[in-house]
């Protein structure tokens, strides 16, 4: 859900996951104003433990379903 109203203003959210799929990472792209930042510089709330921490606490499915980079094989 918050990625969705992200991606209707222009940010987008990449997601980093290591070999065995566990989420290590987000970072927010704004493709407006060509701005990139860190989830864990933005705050707690926008790291990956914050994102997981704030779907489980309102009852979603823990799976997040944001756009992830490509692997580099």
């Amino acid at each position: 859900m918050l990625f969705g109203i992200l991606e209707k203003d222009g940010i987008k959210a990449v997601t980093r996951q290591n070999y065995e799929g566990m989420l290590y990472g987000i970072t927010y792209i704004d493709h407006r104003t060509w701005c990139v930042f860190n989830g864990s510089a933005l705050g707690k709330q926008y790291s990956p433990n914050g994102i997981l921490d704030q779907k489980s606490r309102r009852g979603y499915p823990i799976a997040v379903s944001i756009t992830s980079l490509p692997s580099s094989s």
